[in-house]
């Protein structure tokens, strides 16, 4: 397996997604309650090990605590095969 491969000024809007991301935060706070949980592996390219088990495991027992999402690759098209609930893709 290869890393995903990344252009030159890429980090620019790396950065800008990550301040962008704190501000709106900062902006609009959970007001839910509720944990946010990331599940994600293989960089997003494939639903299965223990990342998926564990997703599948808190969607099952865990959905009314915490609010779960999956993340993966948009150039993917698992997601919409397997019918992954609550997937967010990567970079979004």
């Amino acid at each position: 397996m290869e890393l995903k491969g990344y252009g030159k000024g890429s980090w620019i809007s790396e950065n800008f997604k990550v301040i962008a991301a704190f501000l709106a935060a900062k902006l609009f706070p959970n007001t839910s309650g509720k944990k946010i949980v990331l599940v994600g592996g293989n960089l997003g390219e494939k639903y299965e090990d223990n990342a998926a088990v564990l997703h599948r495991y808190l969607i099952d027992h865990y959905a009314d605590e915490m609010s779960i999402y999956w993340l993966y690759d948009p150039n993917t098209a698992y997601v919409k095969e397997q019918n992954i609930p609550n997937a967010i893709a990567l970079g979004s």
